[in-house]
């Protein structure tokens, strides 16, 4: 499940539920920053950057669409 977000530091694609979180804890490199960041880049034209991440604590993971 994901949706879009927006605030003052621009537009994000949130991802809320991480179908894969057990295997992103001990591969979070492979899977956070490679895997689901090349997804979401090649949805958007590589124009995306990965700024919050479940692994790392957060409530959701988060990547900001740049322009």
């Amino acid at each position: 499940e994901s949706e879009i977000m927006e605030n003052a530091e621009g537009r994000f694609i949130v991802s809320r539920n991480c179908p894969v979180f057990r295997v992103a804890t001990t591969h979070q490199r492979a899977i956070c920053e490679h895997l689901h960041t090349t997804m979401v880049k090649k949805w958007l034209g590589d124009k995306a950057e990965l700024k919050k991440c479940m692994v790392n604590g957060d409530e959701y993971c988060a990547h900001l669409i740049k322009a």
